[in-house]
């Protein structure tokens, strides 16, 4: 699908401009890069709510098989496959808090997935109608179907919404308004531009 990269900050700034929100001036186009698989993005969803089963009392024993059943050992970073070899109460504080911000995170990729049919937002956060949306783990539901269902949305569909996070997170600092909650912005930046972008290494983007 074609991208133009002119006429969308065009659009984006109108649309934010009508918002009022206050945008630099100065925001440059964004580079066309290569969008990541639909199969990369869910696994890489399935890896954040599976490590998420730590949170619900699950031990690491469950989540490291969980992987190994299901053959996605190998989609883990090594940061990850080191975190999974120690118990979550051995995790550094951090740890845990980035563990917790993972729930946010599989909003945005679920979203890019075509599961979730609400729009990201500058200031909504996660609802409760996530859990449905992602296998069964306490039942040991395999990702089979959560995978062959997750198809990411157009090309053009995800570089227009990144512009848009773009342009309110690099104008970060002159917005003061109850629409828009900075750190989600943040985040959801990172994350559609990781998809967005096959070169960018996953360590380091989610903390």
């Amino acid at each position: 699908m074609f991208i133009n990269p002119e006429q969308i900050k065009k659009d984006n700034t109108e649309f934010l401009n009508n918002m009022g929100l206050p945008l630099m001036d100065s925001l440059g186009l964004l580079e066309i890069t290569q969008l990541r698989t639909s199969n990369e993005v869910a696994n890489r969803t399935i890896v954040l709510a599976t490590f998420i089963q730590l949170l619900f009392g699950a031990p690491n024993d469950f989540v490291d098989s969980y992987f190994t059943e299901h053959n996605l050992l190998e989609t883990l970073t090594d940061d990850e496959k080191r975190r999974l070899l120690i118990d979550y109460e051995d995790w550094t504080d951090k740890e845990k808090n980035d563990l917790e911000h993972s729930i946010e995170i599989i909003w945005i990729l679920v979203w890019a997935g075509g599961l979730n049919s609400k729009e990201l937002t500058f200031n909504t956060p996660v609802d409760e109608t996530l859990a449905a949306m992602l296998p069964q783990f306490f039942d040991n539901e395999p990702p089979t179907d959560f995978i062959n269902n997750f198809n990411l949305l157009p090309d053009l569909k995800i570089f227009t919404e990144l512009d848009k996070f773009y342009r309110v997170h690099e104008s970060a600092k002159n917005i003061s308004s109850t629409k828009v909650s900075l750190s989600l912005v943040k985040t959801r930046y990172k994350i559609l531009k990781w998809i967005n972008d096959n070169s960018i290494n996953w360590d380091g983007v989610s903390s």
